[in-house]
Formats: C-alpha cells, structure tokens, sequence
C-alpha cells in the first residue's frame, strides 16, 4: 500500500485483471496508450477496474493523504457485493460494501447553520442551501473547513438598478451576509460595481464597506459613472485581511498609498454593505449592479 499526501498526484501502473483501490478524497484517471479510458472521483473509497490489460493510473488527493493499493481482480466480488444500506455518523443513508466501505453517499442539503462539523466530516460534498442563489452551492471539507466545491461561490448580486433618495445622507442600497467562517484563513472577497451619477463638481461618494470597516470608498465628481472592483483576502487568520482600497476607485493598477489592513472577525456572520451619499439631495447617485463573489484558494 502507498499512501500519497493531500494534494500530490501519484502515478502508476495497473497489472491486467487486477484492482486499484484508493481510501480517500481524490481524482482517479485511467490510461491506456495514452488515451484516457476512465476518470472517477470519489469522497471516501473507491474501486478501478479491472482491466484485460496493464494500463496506467493518476490519483490526486484531495485535502488530506490516501491510500493507494492494487488487488486481485478475483477479489471485486468480495469488495463490491453484497452492498447493502447504511447510515454514516451524521445519520445519512449510503450504500456500503461487504467490509462496510462507504460505495455511494448523497449529496444532503443543509443551511449553513445547520451544516455538520467539517473536522468529522473530511471529504464530504454537502449542498447548502442558502449560500449561493436560488440553486445553492457545494462545499467539501478539508477536515477544519467548509470550502467551496468550485473555489468560486456568488454570495449575491443584482442587475436591478437602486438609487440613492432625494437627501444628503448616507444611504444603505444593498447587503450581503458573508456566512461565518466561509473564507476560511485564505479566502477572497471580490465586490464589484457599477454606478451612474450626475456629472458636476458636486460630490457623490460611494463606499463598501464589510462588518462597518471601509475596504473602498471613493468621491465621485464631474464623471457620469463609475466601475469599481475591490478585494479583500484573510491573511492566513479568520481575524485578519489585507486588501481594499480606503480611498480611491478601487480599480487595478498603482496607488501612491500602502495597502490598507484590516482585523475583521470573519469567524462570524458579517455583513458587506454598499452605500451612496450626496452633497446636493437633487443630484442622481445611482448602484446600477453589483456582485459580490468568495474564492477560496
């Protein structure tokens, strides 16, 4: 048996009639002449082949080590069948080989309250419900951390232009609930919007700001709009970030200031907050969309 470390991608070869199993969160790819015949995922453990003839293989781990070995071919039947159901630790019904090897396991839905414990859970793919829009989002667990199936999940967005009252305050146009401990220590929140104003000297200012610190905020005056991309990353801490930009158009490219730094609680739910704020009442300050996205790397 060969054990492979989280995230390393082991290769091999596969004997004709002989079976490759892997115990454990990865990718397994199946070559023969160079063509690929065969690509499985798996969450736990999993079984390839057999084959009438030698053909290679590729495993890559996921978040934590597995365990590579090769069997008889004779000896599927007594791994494979008879399957039965089962319930795992979180009271879920899958489908378990003879020896009680976890064979398919669904994909529960949850909200993110009510997630299971990702420390208990290595390798698990759940939906959650109210992450992610109308469909949801799917997150798989490193064994601290719920992570992101795709890296990439829309925390929310609109196309539906909101304008700023008739007043000089400040003015609260959207909010997004950045779900606690969802960027992890490393991951990334990318805000992007896109505003129309009235072109004067009069100014019109608009901010983001995330648990009421601004990681942008930018004086809008003789332009007719404005398009700003910010980012805001965890420093390999749940309570520190560097990113932003606190003044400014919040745009790529050069800035005569340092990078600004934050110590945000991401450990619990936060809010990211967009709003406008005018000299003069009659003026347009307009959000004509936003998209709020978490990568975690």
């Amino acid at each position: 048996m060969t054990t492979a470390a989280a995230n390393s991608t082991t290769t091999g070869t596969l004997p004709a009639n002989t079976l490759l199993r892997v115990l454990g969160a990865s990718i397994v790819t199946i070559t023969r002449n160079g063509a690929v015949v065969a690509t499985q995922s798996t969450e736990r453990d999993n079984f390839v082949g057999p084959y009438p003839t030698d053909t290679s293989y590729s495993v890559v781990a996921g978040g934590a080590a597995v365990d590579i070995s090769v069997k008889d071919g004779g000896g599927v039947s007594e791994a494979l069948v008879p399957a039965k159901l089962s319930t795992d630790a979180n009271n879920n019904t899958v489908l378990v080989d003879a020896v009680g090897n976890v064979i398919i396991r669904p994909v529960v839905s949850y909200t993110w309250a009510d997630r299971p414990a990702a420390a208990t859970n290595i390798g698990l793919t759940i939906r959650v419900t109210d992450v992610g829009g109308l469909a949801g989002s799917l997150w798989i667990s490193d064994g601290v951390y719920w992570r992101p199936v795709s890296g990439v999940v829309v925390l929310g967005g609109s196309g539906v232009a909101i304008s700023c009252p008739e007043n000089t305050t400040l003015n609260t146009l959207a909010t997004v609930i950045v779900p606690a401990l969802s960027m992890g220590t490393n991951g990334v929140l990318r805000v992007s919007t896109s505003w129309s104003v009235t072109n004067s000297a009069n100014s019109k200012t608009i901010q983001t700001l995330f648990a009421g610190a601004a990681i942008l905020s930018s004086g809008i005056t003789t332009s007719a709009s404005n398009h700003s991309i910010v980012e805001l990353q965890n420093r390999g801490a749940t309570n520190a970030q560097v990113g932003g930009a606190a003044s400014g158009s919040g745009s790529y490219g050069s800035a005569g200031g340092a990078l600004p730094a934050f110590a945000i609680d991401t450990s619990a739910d936060a809010a990211l907050t967009l709003t406008g704020q005018k000299a003069l009442a009659s003026e347009v300050l307009k959000l004509e969309r936003y998209l709020v996205e978490l990568l975690v790397p």
